[in-house]
């Protein structure tokens, strides 16, 4: 990765938790923190405003640009589309920012005071998605797929796109909604941009056109797919909590227990398979939890090492230190374990019996208030269909309490019915059932023969151009208080 990004980036912040939807980049609002000088508490006044001329760089002759890396169905994705799409996003992204910037004025957006300023941190949030080019690759080459996915299933079912559709998206993507003439300001608008992201690209005309045509075919496509998945919604819920056991002589001793009057988590925590993990895997600086105090004792310990407690806005955490690595950014990673309490005694209390040898696994499972770690016995309201036929079909009726052991694909399941309930969607749910039903259909369209991985040569060749001093002079170190840094490379 170009030295200067990481330099100027990591200045900047250092929170990147990218995630990907199938038709746009969309960047993280993770607070980030913000270096600066002593002396200084915000960007510059007086901008430079002196326009550098940007060149795309010459790609590597060792590259072969025509090369497929993956085919989707009957088409090929090169390396060389790849390295277009991945400078396009970049310049995408940073074109965003340039506008937001422009819109309060350079003066407004003071990266050091993240929460206080809603443009200054969708600003931050992009930078912060920029940081990690690897990360940001393999974000832009699972949209690619996706996108060619969306764009044979559209034309496979005969469908036609609708211009004014795609018109509309380009009204609200270049934010002319309230423009006097509206077709006159896009047509200036939409050429300006789209000759720009062909010289920080070398995507064609055509190409970028694409881009918008294919996010309106996903809009178009996503109710047929997900009527066609979903089915109707259902309205009965009920709430629930379950252990899965092994065997059915450990579901019979749980349910002895439960019966006994043992606090039904406990019983989770000793028996049941789905206990929850308090494994958080492989994470940087940025993905822990905003706002968690003092995170340089986890960078700083060893493998093995109790940290804590942390102070955060949810409580108080233990973690425990499994490994340390760099990833391919250069960026420290740390495989932790968590536990997650509201007061720093009780976490002072877990430290200390994790210390002496408690399991660490079963102290988070008994105690955190961490979704993934403690109360996965508890599954609140569900849909009782997605509990499986052969607990739907116990639990049916108007019954509460426990019911089990039975026999399932898993294991012997122990459920507790505590409430029932008629749940009317609101639309908001229906819109976001139909948006999972979707993104799951590409999911397995992703998985499945459909979609071929031919190599992986993509992964060392993720473009870290443009930087945000290319796309525009307002976004030069400089304006935000940093020392300005001189090029030390290319990049790929």
């Amino acid at each position: 990765m170009n030295k200067r990004i990481v330099v100027f980036l990591l200045l900047l912040l250092v929170a990147c938790t990218p995630a990907a939807t199938p038709e746009v980049i969309q960047y993280t609002s993770a607070a980030p923190t913000a270096a600066r000088s002593p002396t200084h508490s915000g960007p510059t006044g007086t901008p430079t405003l002196t326009p550098t001329p940007y060149i795309r760089p010459t790609d590597d002759p060792a590259l072969h640009l025509d090369q497929p890396i993956v085919r989707v169905g009957d088409e090929m994705i090169t390396l060389g589309q790849f390295r277009q799409r991945v400078r396009y996003e970049r310049f995408a992204a940073l074109d965003n920012a340039r506008r937001l910037i422009e819109r309060v004025g350079l003066d407004k957006v003071n990266l050091a005071t993240p929460g206080e300023n809603p443009t200054a941190d969708a600003v931050a949030s992009i930078f912060n998605t920029l940081a990690n080019s690897n990360a940001f690759g393999h974000q832009v080459y699972d949209i690619m797929v996706r996108e060619s996915i969306i764009r044979q299933e559209y034309h496979l079912r005969g469908l036609k796109v609708n211009p004014k559709d795609v018109r509309d998206y380009w009204v609200r993507y270049l934010d002319l909604q309230r423009a006097p003439d509206v077709d006159a300001a896009l047509k200036t608008a939409q050429e300006a941009y789209i000759t720009t992201a062909m010289s920080y690209s070398g995507l064609s005309r055509a190409a970028i056109g694409h881009i918008f045509e294919v996010y309106v075919m996903g809009l178009d496509l996503r109710p047929i797919i997900a009527k066609e998945r979903m089915g109707p919604l259902t309205i009965q819920q009920v709430k629930v909590r379950r252990i899965i056991a092994k065997t059915l002589a450990d579901a019979q001793a749980a349910l002895a227990q439960i019966k006994k009057g043992d606090d039904f988590r406990s019983v989770v925590c000793q028996y049941s398979t789905e206990r929850g993990s308090s494994d958080m895997g492989y994470v940087t600086r940025g993905q822990f939890v905003p706002g968690l105090k003092n995170l340089d004792a986890v960078f700083k310990a060893n493998a093995g090492e109790i940290v804590g407690p942390l102070q955060s806005p949810l409580g108080w955490y233990i973690l425990r230190i499994k490994d340390l690595r760099k990833n391919a950014d250069g960026d420290t990673q740390a495989d932790v374990q968590s536990i997650l309490v509201a007061t720093e005694s009780a976490a002072n209390d877990l430290k200390s019996r994790a210390q002496q040898g408690e399991d660490f696994e079963r102290l988070a499972c008994l105690y955190s208030l961490d979704k993934n770690a403690g109360i996965r016995g508890d599954l609140g309201y569900v849909d009782p269909a997605s509990l499986g036929d052969a607990v739907a079909q116990a639990i049916n009726g108007n019954e509460n309490g426990l019911y089990g052991p039975i026999a399932t694909g898993r294991g012997f399941e122990v459920i507790q019915v505590d409430d029932r309930k008629v749940n009317l969607p609101k639309p908001e749910e229906i819109d976001r059932a139909e948006s999972q039903a979707f993104s799951a259909w590409q999911s397995d369209k992703v998985n499945s023969s459909y979609v071929a991985a031919l190599n992986d040569v993509w992964q060392k060749a993720i473009p870290a151009d443009p930087l945000p001093r290319d796309v525009s002079p307002l976004m030069r170190e400089e304006n935000f208080g940093l020392p300005t840094l001189q090029p030390t490379g290319t990049g790929p």
